[in-house]
């Protein structure tokens, strides 16, 4: 009932953000029609979808049994500080990246304090880094939480359980808005804050269950983990700030592959969800391989690796296709508009 309820309050809040959207759209479309770098929408949207989706969950916590609640109810107490720092760049207060990332520690700092748990080691230090500081600016999806909710069942934990299907409801709530259409965006708030739960509801689920491979969280994680690590090279190398946003995302190569190949640069509403749907494949199948391998630490680690090693083969081979093509199309391009001059006609001299 929890989680019908939870589902049913993030839909209903999404449809209240979306009538009221002429009333504060001025404020909560920041970066529409191309106006950030990221952009890939062109109608003014509003992005504070974050609203709706823990509308819901705090809906659904509520009417949760009591021995859930205990954990619900502080997790959700620990967000504040991550889901302020996202709610204030959402509507249009340019909170710096180095702020929202102080907000999403202190909100790390209070998990640690209440549940008095944290990340493992897990045979590196660099291992250690990357989980520490990357997993709090996930941008989680459905896939991540329902994976969550799998392993947790096959350990037979149901306080994870419960509390990762009720996030996946109060997500599913609003999917009718936000795919294929883009009628309401996740934003800051909805992604950081997301981000924060999902991985502590990992270290909750190790903590609790030992037995766990913490590699098979991480290939839970596989697939935002992969694409900010990209995200962070990209912008060393460029001598960039690190928060710097692109357009350089696997999905957004996607879509822009999907762009120059059967599609055209103005078809945004196309190729975005297009794009979408391709990627989501590659984004389950590391998922489903940490159902079957959760239990065996050397195992999870090796599929990590094979795992690690494709997605930069793959990104690599789109990257080289769409310069290829974007290259193609330029060249046809220019054919196409340049000037045809005419040669003088040759008459015989009289």
């Amino acid at each position: 009932m929890e989680f019908l309820f939870a589902g049913l309050v993030s839909a209903f809040v999404a449809c209240v953000i979306l009538a009221t959207k002429s009333y504060h759209l001025k404020y909560t479309a920041k970066g529409h029609s191309g106006a950030a770098r990221q952009s890939a929408h062109r109608t003014p949207t509003p992005r504070i979808c974050g609203i709706a989706i823990f509308s819901g969950f705090i809906a659904g916590t509520a009417i949760l049994p009591s021995d859930v609640a205990a954990y619900a109810v502080p997790l959700l107490l620990s967000c504040i500080a991550v889901f302020a720092g996202g709610l204030g760049e959402d509507i249009g207060r340019d909170v710096s990246p180095k702020t929202r990332l102080i907000l999403s520690f202190i909100s790390a700092l209070c998990a640690i304090a209440i549940f008095r748990a944290w990340i493992g080691p897990l045979g590196s230090p660099y291992l250690n880094w990357i989980t520490s500081t990357l997993f709090g600016a996930t941008i989680s999806t459905v896939l991540i939480s329902g994976g969550l909710a799998f392993l947790a069942n096959a350990v037979g934990d149901t306080v994870i359980l419960s509390i990762s299907i009720l996030l996946m409801c109060s997500i599913l709530g609003l999917f009718v808005f936000n795919f294929p259409f883009g009628k309401i965006f996740l934003g800051d708030a909805g992604a950081y804050t997301l981000g924060h739960v999902l991985i502590w509801l990992s270290i909750l689920l190790v903590a609790r269950n030992p037995e766990i491979s913490p590699y098979a969280i991480l290939l839970i994680f596989f697939w935002p983990i992969m694409d900010m690590l990209f995200a962070i090279f990209r912008r060393v190398v460029k001598r960039e700030p690190i928060g710097a946003p692109d357009r350089l995302h696997f999905h957004q190569l996607m879509m822009r592959g999907l762009g120059l190949t059967y599609f055209n640069r103005t078809q945004r509403n196309v190729t975005n969800p297009l794009a979408t749907a391709l990627v989501l494949p590659m984004t389950a199948v590391p998922i489903i391989a940490a159902q079957f391998l959760w239990h065996d630490i050397g195992q999870s680690a090796v599929a990590l690796l094979f795992f690690g090693a494709l997605f930069i083969v793959t990104y690599r081979s789109l990257f080289i296709v769409i310069l290829h093509r974007a290259s193609t199309r330029h060249q046809r391009t220019a054919a196409k508009t340049s000037p045809v001059v005419a040669e003088p006609s040759m008459t015989p001299a009289e």
